[in-house]
């Protein structure tokens, strides 16, 4: 009997929904590799840097202009929701 792994590669994602668009941001076992450990380098960077590595990556996944122009709270309740979905995932080791 020959070996076998089938891989999942359905894509998980939060689905956000500002004003009248509908968004679907990628969860982090979801991203490709490269992508998901520049996010897990993040918690030993300040908050400044994290921050603003936050809203360059909501940027892939929501027009930037919509971003660029989100009140502070409304980007803070969109990444607490993303790593909310994603559990302990981003610190995982």
């Amino acid at each position: 009997m020959p070996n076998e792994l089938n891989l999942n590669t359905n894509v998980e994602v939060l689905v956000v929904t500002i004003g009248d668009k509908t968004y679907k941001i990628p969860l982090a076992k979801s991203l490709p590799l490269k992508k998901a450990k520049g996010l897990m380098k993040l918690t030993s960077k300040s908050t400044e840097e994290q921050f603003d590595a936050f809203v360059e990556f909501f940027k892939e996944y929501i027009d930037a202009d919509v971003v660029d122009n989100l009140p502070i709270s409304a980007l803070t309740e969109l990444a607490k929701a993303w790593n909310k979905a994603n559990g302990d995932e981003l610190g995982e080791s």
